[in-house]
């Protein structure tokens, strides 16, 4: 079992952080997760770039822009004014042509310095920055004029679209796009259009959290056990809340992964309480995720008229209906714990990237989404709220597919997952789950942005 002072004292051990203070009091702690380092949330935006450790100095090498395995339908490889893939550098010479060779010092965190500017050095988990020499510049500077020929129209990178269960050529067709259609020869970046929709217990309080935004969203779900003892403080709805207040945060100061904001939230958090969640994160065309517990997502593409499942999330449990999760407890409750008790940390997320497209639709939810309807009336949800208007609104598809699901938890015959769950452990339990439920529902859109 794990602490969380133990997870703290291990994940600072070794860094360069020279001011340490308690994770729960004050506002002075620094926390070093690999490249990312934080204040605690009060200022945290503007103290994220004065407080970046300063790398060792690097010596200067060789790097061939290389499309070889990427395939991307560009004339080059955009550079970054920061250490974001968002943050594009505008005007004539923002992209490095692939097959070219830059000059550059590797920062040892993913990301090449070319002067004052970056390059990512893997795009969608394929390497596009490798050490010069003459063979690969002859080979690549070859697959760069075929990439870039104007009369050659091609799919974007397999390795960006493709799945498990493939990509039909109907799809390709949709997702290719001419060189000479793109802004200054750069890819476009994907980004969410997205939105949520959230329903408490009848009569209750809704502890359930999430947040969304153009490139990242996330869910919790406030461990409703945790009730019993408010009398010490706790208040897991509150705990859910900033959980993801600061995990949004986190994203957009620069947190690398998923995993990593959801680190630096679990220790800067204030509230006592407990939590599942379920985050991710939009970089280039792949989705970073981290789930804790039994909150999830899935990912579904629409092949002819029907929405199928190209990736989904598994639910982490100790043993029935006790899912992973984080949590911070007052002293005084915290004497209490027994010692063999399961303590889970961010470290324990289930991590995955996920290859995605555009019109894919990405869906979040709590555990009383997914313990009410089954995949295939999820999809069958979905096909009918966006009959006739593809896209539809996010928020109005989440208020429909929590709409769905809090119907199916009233009933008191229905067969659902969480009673299927239930008899495989030896309950009998039937009809529907009454629980908080939300949903966060997102379309992978293309801005035009160069990439």
């Amino acid at each position: 079992s794990r602490s969380p002072l133990a997870q703290i004292a291990h994940v600072v051990q070794g860094s360069a952080c020279t001011t340490m203070a308690a994770p729960f009091a004050g506002s002075s702690v620094c926390l070093g997760l690999g490249p990312l380092i934080l204040r605690s949330r009060p200022g945290i935006s503007a103290y994220f770039e004065s407080l970046r450790l300063q790398a060792p100095k690097t010596a200067i090498d060789r790097y061939l822009v290389s499309n070889k395995q990427l395939q991307a339908n560009t004339l080059g490889l955009g550079f970054r004014l920061s250490k974001r893939f968002d943050d594009l550098e505008s005007g004539e010479e923002r992209c490095a042509a692939w097959g070219s060779v830059v000059s550059g010092a590797d920062c040892g965190d993913g990301w090449l310095r070319v002067g004052s500017r970056y390059l990512p050095e893997t795009l969608c988990g394929v390497r596009v920055l490798l050490r010069h020499d003459a063979s690969n510049a002859a080979e690549d500077t070859s697959k760069q004029a075929l990439a870039t020929h104007p009369q050659r129209k091609m799919s974007r990178s397999t390795s960006c679209c493709s799945t498990q269960t493939g990509t039909s050529e109907d799809e390709l067709a949709r997702m290719s796009v001419d060189a000479d259609e793109r802004e200054h020869g750069c890819e476009p970046l994907l980004s969410l259009w997205a939105g949520s929709h959230s329903v408490g217990k009848p009569g209750k309080r809704c502890e359930d959290a999430s947040f969304v935004n153009s490139f990242a969203l996330g869910v919790a779900d406030g461990v409703g056990g945790m009730a019993a003892y408010r009398h010490f403080g706790v208040d897991s709805a509150a705990y859910a809340s900033e959980l993801m207040e600061l995990t949004e945060q986190a994203l957009e100061v620069g947190a690398d992964t998923a995993q990593d904001a959801v680190a630096v939230a679990e220790l800067q958090v204030r509230a006592y309480g407990a939590s599942t969640a379920a985050v991710l994160k939009l970089t280039g065309c792949c989705l970073d995720a981290a789930v804790l517990g039994d909150s999830g997502f899935m990912v579904l593409r629409k092949s002819g008229q029907r929405f199928r499942v190209v990736a989904r999330s598994k639910e982490q449990q100790h043993h029935w209906n006790f899912p992973y999760q984080l949590a911070r407890l007052p002293p005084a409750l915290e004497a209490h714990v027994a010692p063999d008790c399961p303590r889970d940390s961010a470290a324990d997320c289930a991590c995955q990237e996920v290859a995605v497209c555009p019109r894919d639709l990405v869906l979040a939810f709590t555990d009383g989404f997914s313990d009410n309807l089954y995949d295939d009336e999820i999809l069958d949800a979905v096909e009918r709220a966006v009959a006739g208007e593809d896209p539809l609104n996010p928020e109005v598809l989440a208020q429909e597919l929590v709409a769905a699901a809090y119907a199916r938890s009233r009933s008191s015959s229905a067969c659902v997952p969480f009673g299927d769950a239930a008899r495989k452990h030896g309950r009998l339990r039937f009809g529907g789950k009454l629980d908080d439920i939300t949903v966060v529902a997102a379309w992978v859109t293309e801005t035009g942005t160069p990439a």
